[in-house]
């Protein structure tokens, strides 16, 4: 609600119109993009569409209005993001050039919402490691990977790497705990979020 808020004041009253713009496009252009892609296959189209989904947003963003019981922000922008999708298989298929991705019976099928939320995550996720691989020793970046990649106790690590397994505990709990404090200030589209960083790295240790 917080960068909605500024995304929505006039340019005079907003100094830092830019930079939430950045912020904006870092949350939600990947998973448009992803979820484009996995339905028109070709990456060119879902690029094409991924663009036509923020130019619509942009226009729109002034008159939104936050509604709890009508659903989440990012709701409403997955929502424009099918729309448009099945707008644009539409015109291919008028036009007697679709050749590829799913039917719109396809794209129609199940909960627009739940399939966004995945999507939402995903990216969430990836925005959170990258944050705090910046903000964290290479050393310990790499043994945090090592354990979480393919979920491994950090005696085991150890033992691959060569390394003390004190210094695999912790590079563990001090990126862990670097990034229950990046994931903290990203918006929580579901619970997954909430619940990882709850759970990590008590488990498997």
């Amino acid at each position: 609600m917080s960068l909605l808020l500024r995304l929505q004041e006039k340019d005079e009253e907003n100094p830092n119109r830019d930079a939430n713009w950045v912020e904006f496009l870092e949350l939600y252009w990947t998973p448009v993009r992803r979820f484009c892609h996995r339905r028109l296959k070709r990456i060119d189209e879902a690029e094409e569409v991924t663009a036509i989904v923020f130019e619509r947003v942009f226009r729109s963003l002034p008159r939104f209005r936050y509604d709890p019981e009508r659903g989440r922000f990012g709701g409403w922008i997955g929502q424009i993001t099918r729309n448009e999708i099945i707008r644009f298989v539409h015109k291919k298929q008028r036009a007697g050039r679709f050749d590829g991705g799913m039917e719109i019976a396809e794209i129609m099928e199940g909960t627009a919402e739940g399939v966004w939320v995945d999507e939402f995550n995903e990216n969430l996720i990836q925005i959170a490691f990258e944050r705090t691989r910046k903000e964290v020793s290479p050393e310990y970046w790499r043994l945090f990977l090592a354990t979480w990649k393919n979920d491994k106790k950090p005696g085991e690590v150890a033992k691959e790497l060569g390394v003390h397994p004190s210094r695999v505990h912790k590079a563990r709990f001090v990126v862990s705990a670097k990034l229950r404090i990046v994931i903290k200030k990203l918006p929580k589209k579901s619970r997954c979020l909430a619940i990882w960083s709850k759970e990590w790295p008590l488990r498997s240790t």
